[in-house]
């Protein structure tokens, strides 16, 4: 065996075993498209389709009703420029279920300088979108149980916020129990506010408010709701055992 033929022969048994799909067409990119004239065993493994199916057909029959068409806009453009393509979207099997395929294509070019077929090496990345999917929902997840969790503590203790965040019923079931009410305002507030500014008013309110939310919070307190110059505040609840330091 010569060593041409002997380089031959092994392209083409690397092309055969690869572990990758391989799917060769002609060069002809104009409307319906190329035809398929080659593809590897592994492309028949993965899409259902047996080589004396497909041959002769556009790759188009592994597209769909979820294929994203529009990744094909610039595909001709950048091959006829004898760079790489690449691309990923939804495709289909022969019997009809849906996979998601990442490939490339690339040209391969005759002694001339011009195009003879095009080559695309294709892989089912179906597992690896859903692995990523999957950590992109637990990161929304968590940012969003963090979100929860800040607002909370800007009217619970750090323990109530706590509890509450993480229990899907946290007051559990209904039941009576002992609490102490809160409820506090400034007093004159009304005729501190006719001598003063509105700026000057908001900043009282605001200072008001900021120094009796460290107090309640740190008696494990829970801020109900604010009201004007006055605020309501809750303390025993969820938990019973937070009223003991209120108690003597």
């Amino acid at each position: 065996m010569t060593d041409e033929k002997a380089a031959k022969y092994n392209a083409d048994d690397v092309l055969e075993y690869a572990t990758d799909s391989i799917l060769v067409t002609d060069c002809n990119l104009e409307t319906p498209g190329p035809k398929i004239i080659y593809v590897n065993r592994s492309f028949e493994e993965m899409t259902g389709w047996s080589r004396t199916e497909i041959l002769g057909k556009s790759p188009r029959i592994l597209q769909g009703q979820k294929t994203d068409h529009r990744i094909f806009d610039n595909m001709a453009e950048i091959l006829t420029q004898g760079d790489v393509w690449e691309g990923q979207t939804i495709n289909y099997r022969k019997d009809g279920s849906e996979f998601m395929m990442e490939w490339s294509i690339s040209s391969v070019f005759d002694p001339e300088g011009k195009t003879s077929c095009y080559v695309a090496v294709q892989r089912d990345i179906t597992r690896r979108v859903e692995t990523e999917n999957k950590l992109i929902q637990a990161r929304q997840d968590a940012a969003e149980a963090n979100r929860k969790r800040i607002n909370l503590a800007r009217y619970f203790s750090p323990q109530t916020a706590e509890h509450l965040a993480d229990h899907d019923n946290p007051l559990g079931q209904m039941r009576r129990q002992n609490i102490a009410v809160l409820f506090i305002d400034i007093q004159g507030s009304t005729t501190i506010a006719e001598k003063l500014d509105p700026e000057r008013v908001v900043a009282i309110l605001q200072s008001f408010y900021s120094r009796m939310a460290k107090v309640i919070v740190a008696y494990n307190g829970s801020i109900e709701h604010f009201a004007g110059d006055s605020l309501l505040a809750i303390f025993g609840m969820p938990k019973v055992g937070v009223m003991t330091q209120l108690m003597p």
